[in-house]
């Protein structure tokens, strides 16, 4: 099943699926900094409200699932699961420095669907025994204006293994 993502123009709260903004964090990976000087955040699922929109997926039913971007020395994915009560929060993106609107926050729905921006998606460019858990194409949420001058999609793809062990490390960037 795919889960199309639609922008909403809500008031958003921390706590809600959403593209860049405030992030709400456990407190630990804050205090242990586990990020990466070079991470930006890119957006956060809250697995409760995604499951309560379409009903069940292979994703866990509760916790926030976070997408973020390295651009370290090689780009690449990060993509953090936590299944518990955030109680952090902070502006993750208020030091980037990029063309784009990476400190507004917008928060967004789910739908059946495959086209656009989409979670759990399958085409061409995921192959067999692969699951993307996010396809961000550019120019398909209303307001957002990350990499609108990019032709290519984004794929935060990972194996059916790790997956169903919620082992989101092993997710790699994809770009086509």
């Amino acid at each position: 099943m795919s889960v199309k993502l639609k922008t909403i123009f809500d008031e958003t709260e921390l706590e809600n699926s959403k593209f860049f903004g405030e992030i709400l964090l456990p407190s630990a990976w804050l205090e242990e900094d586990v990020f990466s000087p070079d991470e930006m955040f890119l957006c956060q699922i809250n697995c409760e409200q995604l499951y309560e929109a379409v009903g069940k997926t292979v994703l866990p039913k509760s916790g926030m699932i976070y997408f973020f971007i390295d651009y370290g020395k090689r780009l690449s994915a990060v993509v953090r699961y936590f299944d518990g009560e955030p109680d952090a929060y902070t502006s993750f993106n208020e030091d980037w420095e990029s063309d784009y609107d990476v400190i507004s926050d917008l928060s967004v729905d789910f739908e059946n669907g495959d086209d656009g921006t989409c979670l759990l998606c399958k085409d061409e460019n995921v192959k067999d025994g692969e699951i993307c858990l996010l396809r961000y194409t550019p120019n398909s949420l209303e307001d957002l204006d990350f990499l609108e001058d990019e032709e290519k999609s984004l794929y935060f793809i990972i194996d059916e293994k790790s997956l169903k062990n919620r082992n989101f490390s092993s997710v790699k960037l994809k770009m086509a």
